[in-house]
C-alpha cells in the first residue's frame, strides 16, 4: 500500500480540475498505564525517537479530556483547531 492515493478530475484537454487525497495518517494513542510508576512522557519519548531520523514527518494524538490535552501539552504537542471525523469501510 502506497502512502498516499488521490481522486483526480480533469476536463477534456486534460488540465486538473479538482484532486482529493486519502493519506496514511501517524497518531500516537492509546494510552495503556497498568503501573501508577510508568511514565507516559518516557514512553512518548521513546516512539519520539524511533521516527527522529525522518525530519519533516508530523504525528498526531487525539484527545477527549483535560488530562490528555494536558499530557499532550506537556509533551509539546501543538493544539489544532480541527474537528475529527471518522469514517469506517464496511
Amino acid at each position: 500500500m502506497e502512502g498516499a492515493s488521490a481522486a483526480v478530475a480533469e476536463d477534456a484537454d486534460g488540465n486538473i480540475q479538482g484532486v482529493l487525497f486519502l493519506q496514511l495518517v501517524i497518531h500516537m494513542e492509546p494510552l495503556v498505564l497498568e503501573n501508577p510508576h510508568v511514565r507516559f512522557d518516557r514512553l512518548a519519548q521513546v516512539l519520539h525517537d524511533s521516527v527522529s531520523q525522518y525530519k519533516g514527518l508530523v504525528y498526531y494524538a487525539f484527545s477527549e479530556t483535560d488530562v490528555v490535552n494536558g499530557m499532550a501539552e506537556h509533551l509539546g504537542f501543538e493544539k489544532l483547531l480541527f474537528e475529527v471525523w471518522k469514517k469506517e469501510v464496511v
